[in-house]
């Protein structure tokens, strides 16, 4: 799990203050935090956010910046119970950005971490997408997790995406992620974001039902791209329903604006 060692390792903070040192600070710090997650939550975010980046700017262990990373998405996992955490998201892609910065400074990472990082992102999205017992997931979480599957995608360009592996090395039990798989997912919350769009127009005042209805369009037409680039024919049973729901958004009249309150009464004489 560990990187080689790089010069940075041995590299001085100030003075007399070497980057391991700062290094073993926060990891004590990240136990430390972890131990107080319930008791109190908004202390132990802000310990683990800076021992993750301590990791970052200091470290060389992709190890140690995954168990960092870990720590702050179990935090935010209990600040935003019940529901799955958003701000996890930019956790985990921060976490493969300083991975990609190593690689780029000291040659390929190791793999397992790469898949760690994209595996929970994977969790995220499916977490994030799914309805909990407050209700329907929000337009904020849809889109936090098309965020996820932009990543994991981005991800796959560099290295086959292996959910499950089999532990004799064969191939033929291996299940993988294709990238068409992710383009139908983003489809399906593409609408799914339409829908939630479409839902709070027909409780908004007038004048904001019109930008809902854009912004479902937008979302329609995202799910179109995205059923195409996977391989989709414009025959499509699924292609041509999203089509036509575009097509109804389009056509209904625009909601009338709300009426100007009337000219106030003449004070009398």
């Amino acid at each position: 799990m560990s990187r080689t060692v790089s010069d940075t390792a041995s590299a001085k903070v100030g003075i007399d203050v070497s980057a391991d040192a700062v290094l073993e600070v926060a990891a004590r710090l990240r136990v430390e935090a972890l131990k107080k997650v319930d008791d109190d939550p908004t202390a132990a975010m802000l310990a683990t956010r800076q021992s993750f980046q301590l990791q970052q700017q200091y470290g060389h262990d992709a190890g140690e910046l995954c168990a960092a990373c870990a720590a702050v998405c179990r935090v935010q996992r209990r600040l935003a119970a019940p529901r799955a955490p958003a701000a996890a998201v930019d956790t985990l892609c921060s976490a493969l950005d300083t991975l990609d910065a190593w690689a780029a400074r000291d040659g390929p990472v190791a793999g397992a971490e790469v898949d760690f990082l994209w595996r929970e992102l994977w969790g995220l999205s499916r977490s994030l997408c799914a309805a909990d017992q407050i209700g329907a997931p929000t337009l904020e979480a849809l889109r936090a997790a098309d965020r996820c599957l932009e990543r994991i995608a981005a991800v796959g360009l560099r290295r086959p995406l292996l959910i499950e592996t089999s532990s004799l090395g064969d191939r033929d039990n291996e299940v993988r992620l294709t990238a068409e798989e992710i383009l139908f997912q983003q489809a399906d919350i593409a609408q799914r974001s339409a829908d939630a769009c479409i839902t709070q127009s027909n409780s908004a005042p007038a004048e904001m039902r019109q930008r809902d209805r854009e912004a479902a369009t937008f979302f329609l037409n995202r799910a179109v791209r995205k059923i195409k680039l996977a391989g989709a024919t414009e025959r499509d049973p699924v292609l041509r329903d999203i089509r036509a729901r575009i097509e109804a958004l389009e056509a209904a009249p625009v909601p009338a604006p709300a009426a100007a309150s009337a000219a106030p009464a003449a004070a009398p004489a």
